[in-house]
């Protein structure tokens, strides 16, 4: 992420800058999305709970609906200026699912990659990839054949700018980047970079998600792509298909200047300062960040 500029705008006037203003902040931003609630968004949105989602038609259905809201919420963020976009692969738990479940994502993992969603890619001249451990993942669901039509879309859109990664875990050491690794270390004695063995498992020199934006439940588990590590975490309440631009740009803005360019000085510091300080703190001594309950009405977490 670029440095901060000298001046620091206001957030209500950061919130309506024109893309081409805020693009200069975000030359080499990287963004995760961990796109977690959609099945409640799509039940409150587009389909009646009580119909459920067990056969092909109606997960095809919802898959549809997810799909095509997250380009919608990615070409949000592009248009910001944001060159890379990683988007967790939904539904990273399927291999541990009963086998109707399965059966059904596979349907919507042909969707990431269809005509439908191609035509989508090539509107927004994205460009697509699959790092992770896809393989395995078809392996467990009898779909090694979308392996190849994974790998074909990468080739077809390996030169566009924008770049939306779709991931799901790999080894803690991924078998892509062993020989650059054996390499460095026989001549140098030395592993390579984080950012070289990232430009030789994803194609571009990447180091660290700068902002993830994850929903409900602060967890970190699964949602930190292969070999990068995070800086800025912010979780939805709403589920993460619910991200408008007002949400997008107050986190731009956090991120950007209120987390940023800010050293503590305690002997500039007024006597005044200090006791408010205090006065925070005690007041708000017992709260923890990341505390919830569970909802037994809505079969879910609560913060």
């Amino acid at each position: 992420m670029t440095d901060r500029q000298p001046s620091t705008p206001g957030l209500d006037a950061f919130i309506d800058w024109p893309p081409e203003q805020v693009a200069p902040y975000l030359r080499d931003t990287t963004v995760s999305l961990a796109t977690s609630g959609t099945s409640r968004w799509y039940f409150l949105e587009h389909w009646d709970p009580s119909a459920g989602y067990d056969t092909p038609q109606q997960f095809e259905h919802y898959g549809r609906h997810v799909i095509s809201r997250v380009l919608e919420i990615a070409g949000m963020i592009f248009a910001d200026g944001v060159r890379t976009l990683f988007i967790v692969g939904f539904g990273g738990g399927q291999a541990a699912r009963d086998a109707p479940y399965r059966a059904n994502m596979k349907w919507v993992y042909e969707l990431l990659i269809d005509e439908t969603t191609r035509r989508l890619y090539d509107e927004a001249g994205i460009g697509v990839r699959f790092p992770g451990g896809w393989h395995t993942i078809f392996a467990q669901m009898d779909a090694l054949d979308l392996t190849e039509r994974f790998l074909h879309i990468e080739e077809e859109t390996a030169r566009r700018e924008r770049w939306l990664i779709w991931f799901v875990p790999d080894e803690v050491v991924p078998a892509r980047v062993v020989p650059a690794l054996q390499q460095s270390l026989e001549a140098t004695g030395r592993a390579p970079s984080r950012r070289a063995l990232c430009e030789v498992y994803y194609g571009r020199p990447l180091e660290q998600v700068d902002i993830l934006i994850g929903n409900n439940k602060p967890i970190l588990r699964g949602v930190c792509p292969p070999l990068m590590t995070l800086r800025d975490a912010y979780f939805t309440v709403s589920p993460i298909t619910y991200l408008g631009r007002a949400q997008w740009r107050r986190i731009l803005y956090d991120s950007l200047f209120s987390r940023r360019g800010h050293y503590r000085d305690f002997k500039a510091m007024t006597p005044e300062d200090v006791e408010e300080m205090r006065a925070f703190y005690q007041q708000h001594r017992d709260d923890i960040l990341g505390l919830g309950a569970y909802h037994s009405g809505s079969q879910s977490w609560r913060p």
